[in-house]
């Protein structure tokens, strides 16, 4: 199998995730300078088990600002675990995507490093004169030998603890991490062992309303895994949600008004006339109740895991598109 055929291969599984990488992440050197790792005298108290609501802050509101995002996540770790655990939300999105992020980048690298080996791109972007992608591939690995370095000062009682959290999160009402725990992110790329466990069983049940909660909170990233979900078999919702052309319809459609891309005739042709009309009633509606009418671009469509690099122009992880 030649390198194209291969990287076609990894297109098609990147989308089942939402998302593309190309770049593998090598392990970061021990330097002089480097920051001190976080250590668990470093961290709040904490209880092992997740936090019921009656334990919760009750005035989410008079909870200082959370930390800058550009800041390195194991600096910033301590203000947000403790955050999170008092029962702020946005915090527990922002400590579940860093812990994800950490426990699953090594194992996508191996999945790009097996499909499609490690191609010098940069170079190969720079010999055709494609500077601007150089650059994107250039900052693609530096993003990736930084996340490795960050990584490492984590301690490790909290390596497994970034599903917890984004399930915390959901089930407190984040748009993203309704989303994000819906679509399965916490599951580690490729998907082997993901059914073995207890927490398999919890995610089925209640992953389907997730993804809704998402869409009427107004992520619209939920329309269009929406529309994959009820549409096709691609990605871990699609496994629990059975095939319906009409709610497949309805959210492309939907889809089509939030990020103007074409609509899909031959989804459409499915339905009969009457359906058709029923479904485009439905698709309007949503988008003027919950969105406003309000259009995005198209690089808002998808939720990326939390091991792929976001675009620069995407919001950052656990905020709202505007």
């Amino acid at each position: 199998m030649n390198r194209h055929r291969r990287a076609l291969l990894l297109l098609a599984l990147a989308a089942a995730l939402a998302g593309l990488a190309w770049f593998g992440m090598q392990a970061a050197e021990q330097q002089p300078g480097r920051p001190a790792a976080v250590t668990a005298a470093q961290l709040p108290e904490r209880d092992a088990g997740p936090a019921g609501e009656d334990d919760r802050a009750a005035d989410r509101g008079a909870l200082p600002p959370l930390p800058a995002q550009d800041l390195p996540f194991s600096q910033a770790l301590p203000d947000l675990l403790a955050r999170a655990d008092a029962g702020d939300a946005r915090a527990a999105c922002r400590l579940g995507h860093g812990l994800l992020r950490c426990q699953h980048s090594a194992r996508w690298n191996k999945i790009i490093g097996r499909l499609v080996g490690r191609p010098d791109l940069e170079t190969e972007y720079e010999r055709r004169g494609d500077l601007a992608a150089a650059n994107r591939v250039a900052a693609e690995e530096l993003w990736r030998l930084e996340v490795a370095r960050d990584c490492d000062l984590l301690p490790a009682s909290l390596h497994d603890q970034g599903s917890r959290y984004l399930r915390e999160a959901a089930l407190d009402g984040d748009p993203e991490a309704m989303l994000a725990y819906g679509l399965g992110h916490q599951w580690n790329p490729g998907g082997r062992g993901v059914a073995a466990g207890s927490d398999f069983d919890t995610w089925r049940n209640e992953a389907p309303g997730m993804l809704q909660r998402a869409l009427r909170a107004g992520h619209p990233a939920a329309a269009f895994a929406l529309a994959s979900a009820y549409g096709d078999d691609f990605g871990f919702p699609s496994v629990l949600v059975p095939n319906d052309d009409y709610r497949a319809a309805v959210y492309h459609l939907l889809s089509v008004a939030l990020f103007g891309q074409r609509e899909d005739r031959r989804l459409l042709q499915r339905l009969d006339a009457s359906a058709q009309v029923a479904a485009r009633g439905e698709a309007r509606r949503l988008h003027v109740d919950v969105f406003d009418e309000r259009t995005f671009g198209g690089e808002h469509a998808f939720l990326q895991p939390p091991f792929l690099k976001r675009p620069d122009d995407m919001p950052a992880p656990c905020e709202l598109p505007q």
